[in-house]
């Protein structure tokens, strides 16, 4: 039990001092270098903000699924615990990571998951970047696009037809409860 109040008021600091939120993006047309074609870009991040514009250093958690309707495809584990990530092995930065939201018009200036997306070359598997840039300073405005292993001709610049931001939900207490509830009834059995 003692484990279980320990989960429990981590889950509850956490929860109470950042927020989740989720975009989801709907392709204009599939994205057909993946088997099977991608349809959907789903980005959830976290941060402390709750206004404003938010940056890549604000951020605590940051994932990119592709989806095929609703058939996760590939996600990336960009940040965690604000640290980034490798992807298929490439090492990456916080610097190397473009991320702009406003929560004031719900909409993003830039994401990219790794500027320098032709050192995906050297991936050990394949991998996905996903970005997209609109009047962002210093850069081209540029559709959602996608591309595989920093190969160029894998790139598609698909833009979107929908985009749907939301707020994650924190689990409620009683959720909680009746997870640790069911966790120690399942050490007994």
């Amino acid at each position: 039990m003692k484990k279980f109040a320990l989960l429990f008021a981590a889950t509850m600091s956490a929860s109470a001092s950042a927020g989740v939120y989720e975009s989801v993006f709907t392709l204009n047309a599939p994205y057909t270098v993946s088997s099977p074609n991608m349809t959907q870009v789903v980005l959830r991040w976290s941060t402390t903000a709750s206004s404003g514009i938010v940056d890549v250093t604000q951020l605590s958690d940051w994932t990119m699924t592709y989806r095929s309707d609703s058939q996760d495809v590939f996600t990336d584990h960009i940040l965690i615990a604000g640290q980034a990530t490798t992807l298929g092995g490439v090492s990456r930065s916080v610097s190397d990571l473009r991320f702009s939201f406003d929560f004031a018009t719900q909409s993003y200036s830039v994401f990219d998951s790794m500027y320098s997306g032709a050192l995906l070359t050297a991936a050990n598997s394949t991998v996905y970047n996903g970005y997209l840039y609109n009047n962002y300073p210093g850069e081209p405005n540029d559709l959602l696009s996608i591309w595989s292993n920093g190969n160029e001709a894998t790139r598609q610049n698909l833009g979107y037809s929908s985009h749907v931001f939301s707020v994650v939900p924190a689990p409620s207490v009683s959720g909680l409860l009746i997870m640790g509830l069911g966790a120690r009834w399942r050490r007994r059995n």
